[in-house]
């Protein structure tokens, strides 16, 4: 466990902030530095926790921090501090919204947000590294009836938290902790009955999990306290809960991109049609396909998660899982334009790393160094598609290294044209693959997802019970059977593309170097080969950055000697 050696806490005259001052001392923090309003609790609990813990410095100090001269004074004193937990707020008596007058109103503002901001900006300007703050799960549950001002006065805390973390990276943290009532003297001034008081966690019950919190080494997190004890994992992907499980569908969306590949074996159809008098029971094949998977990437069937609406949904229920409203992803740009939809429709923040270009206008291969330079505050996951669809650029295996530990590491390999092999590089990443390209069951969605088993298992929490059905599972496991079929489909696959590349250079284009069953196009004359192309009735785009370049996806053996054909009387 981290020691953080040089702690502020406000609030630390009695309650949660004197808890957490008692639980840092006994974990061997260095010096502790005090602060309250009234300078006869906090130099009471200075002394007692230096009779208890000599090897600790520990000093005391009275400041009004809701004063910009009580929070500079508490700052100056403490200086460049590891870590600060503000733990100062009130509470008031049961009133109605429509009764509260503004005294009420504005001191609860005052002490639950006025307070904490200036002592965390004053802190901050000091040299502190991060800041941890106490809300409450009023801000996160219905609201409670006479609890508007209190409620009110923490949202504001939490949105200062969040400007705070976006403000400060990567020099500081700043996180806040939504605590249920506990056994502290704001419930006598609420009025809150004694006997459920006594039902309330005490103080030091709760002060674990703000450290907890302190050593999770995240940023800009409102965190549910109830999940952070029950399952830190859930907690701490995304804002310390666990995304909705309702499906939203996409309403108009049309399928433009082709899906390459040689048409299912008469293996998997037969195995399909074998399905079909037994229909009307559940699946009972989800385990093997699931250890199948797992024995071909040389990986614990706990590092496998299914999905019967392929990568798409996979994707989907990533950012469900591990990101909340408001938070970022970042991925090169340009890349699979899904992504920006799913993030708008999440309500989270897309931001586009734009992609390293050639003197050719084409792509080179994905690097770690921009992609991480992009990551803030509010940065909940890394998107890459390897090949990128519709680049084709590849991320490397050394600059996959490169990546950081967090945030999660999404690497989506669906247009792989390499059937699965075992797993050569940690399961650091979680990898995204579909049975579509090479086996040909695009029109059954079979996908699937690797990678370490905590991270499927948050993946798991928005699964179906049944996440693939009878014939998607029976075609699976026929086509996996199968790997022969598989590796010569590839063959095919990467001939046809060279066929198609060869051509389009020979006429003065230039193409992209991929093993993807795209082809991105640029050049001179694009108009006439798009429209060429398009009269033809390919799979072709044209570039949604770039006028001078088209996406063309790889068909069958035929229809690429019409596009064959088709560049011919373009460039004619």
């Amino acid at each position: 466990m981290p020691i953080f050696h040089r702690v502020a806490i406000a609030g630390a005259g009695r309650g949660i902030g004197e808890a957490c001052a008692r639980a840092l001392a006994a974990r061997g923090t260095s010096e502790l530095w005090l602060c309250a309003r009234t300078a006869a609790e906090v130099e009471a609990v200075a002394e007692d926790l230096t009779e208890r813990f000599p090897e600790t410095v520990v000093r005391a100090i009275a400041a009004d921090l809701a004063t910009d001269g009580g929070a500079r004074a508490f700052a100056e004193a403490s200086g460049a501090v590891d870590l600060a937990i503000i733990a100062v707020g009130s509470a008031h008596r049961a009133v109605a919204l429509d009764e509260a007058d503004r005294a009420t109103l504005l001191a609860q503002l005052e002490s639950n947000a006025l307070a904490p901001a200036l002592a965390g900006g004053a802190l901050l300007r000091a040299g502190a590294r991060q800041l941890v703050f106490l809300s409450s799960l009023a801000t996160r549950r219905p609201p409670m009836p006479g609890a508007a001002p209190y409620t009110a006065s923490k949202a504001a805390l939490e949105a200062f938290v969040r400007a705070f973390a976006e403000e400060c990276w990567p020099r500081a943290r700043a996180n806040a902790l939504c605590l249920g009532p506990v056994q502290t003297q704001l419930h006598a001034v609420a009025g809150t009955p004694p006997e459920w008081v006594a039902r309330f966690p005490l103080p030091d019950e709760v002060a674990p999990l703000v450290i907890a919190l302190a050593e999770a080494g995240v940023t800009g997190r409102i965190v549910d306290a109830d999940a952070l004890a029950l399952d830190p994992a859930a907690a701490l992907a995304g804002d310390g809960r666990l995304a909705q499980a309702e499906r939203l569908s996409l309403v108009g969306e049309e399928q433009t991109e082709p899906e390459p590949g040689r048409r299912a074996s008469p293996r998997v159809r037969a195995a399909f049609r074998a399905t079909a008098d037994g229909v009307h029971r559940y699946p009972t094949e989800t385990r093997a396909l699931l250890e199948r998977i797992a024995q071909l990437h040389g990986v614990s069937p706990a590092c496998v998660a299914l999905s019967g609406g392929g990568v798409s949904e996979l994707l989907e229920r990533a950012l469900r899982v591990f990101c909340s409203p408001g938070d970022e992803v970042v991925s090169p740009f340009p890349t699979f334009e899904f992504l920006s939809a799913l993030c708008t429709r999440e309500g989270l923040r897309h931001r586009p790393v734009p992609a390293r270009r050639d003197a050719s206008g084409l792509f080179a291969a994905h690097a770690a160094a921009p992609l991480a330079a992009a990551i803030g505050p509010r940065t909940r996951l890394v998107y890459i598609a390897s090949p990128d669809n519709p680049t084709g650029a590849l991320l490397p295996a050394s600059e996959e290294g490169l990546l950081p530990a967090s945030p999660l590491v999404v690497i989506d390999e669906a247009w792989a044209m390499e059937p699965p092999q075992p797993a050569t590089l940690p399961l650091r990443a979680l990898r995204l693959r579909s049975l579509s390209k090479l086996h040909g069951l695009a029109g059954l969605r079979v996908g699937y997802a690797l990678g370490p088993a905590e991270s499927i298992d948050l993946l798991r929490r928005l699964e179906l019970p049944f996440p693939l059905g009878a014939p998607q599972l029976a075609a699976a496991l026929a086509a996996l059977a199968d790997p022969e079929r598989a590796r010569r489909t590839g063959l095919v696959l990467r001939r046809e593309r060279a066929r198609l590349a060869v051509a389009l250079r020979a006429h003065g284009f230039a193409v992209s170097e991929s093993p993807a069953p795209i082809l991105l196009v640029r050049g001179k004359g694009i108009g006439r080969l798009l429209f060429a192309l398009q009269a033809a009735h390919l799979p072709v785009q044209q570039a949604h950055w770039d006028e001078s370049a088209l996406v063309l996806g790889l068909g069958s053996q035929v229809q690429n000697t019409v596009a064959l054909a088709a560049v011919a009387r373009a460039s004619g």
